[in-house]
């Protein structure tokens, strides 16, 4: 619903528990899976702040090989979303080709950055599309 809560916390925790049970990392015996990609897009910013920050450090620690926040629109907050990567686009057009465009850029991401789940490091991912701007 329009002005709903936006319930970033929840959703990073059921992340993290989706994450700590589905994904297999690599052992000296056997390769595990490909290093999960977060894109997290929102039009608000988190209704549920203090959950939010605390999931922060735990997705941290999960070794994702990138994650991604996109703040859509005129009442999206970039603020937060900077608290949890530094990887922030902003998307002002909510048109279908700005949609488009981002979902475009988001597979090709996807492509990319695929690495192994028992490497360390970031992921680069290619430039967005112009209905994107990068936050810096």
């Amino acid at each position: 619903p329009q002005g709903g809560a936006t319930f970033m916390g929840a959703a990073l925790n059921l992340l993290i528990e989706s994450v700590d049970r589905e994904v297999k990392k690599s052992t000296p015996d056997g390769k595990g899976d490909w290093r999960p990609l977060v894109f997290i897009m929102t039009d608000g910013s988190p209704s549920d702040l203090h959950a939010f920050r605390e999931a922060i450090p735990e997705i941290k620690k999960r070794n994702f090989g990138s994650i991604l926040a996109c703040a859509a629109g005129p009442k999206a907050k970039q603020e937060s979303l900077l608290e949890l990567t530094d990887r922030v686009v902003t998307m002002d057009t909510m048109d279908a080709a700005a949609f488009s465009g981002f979902f475009k850029w988001v597979s090709a991401s996807v492509s990319v950055g695929s690495s192994s789940a028992g490497v360390s490091g970031q992921v680069s991912l290619p430039p967005p599309p112009p209905e994107v701007q990068l936050v810096l």
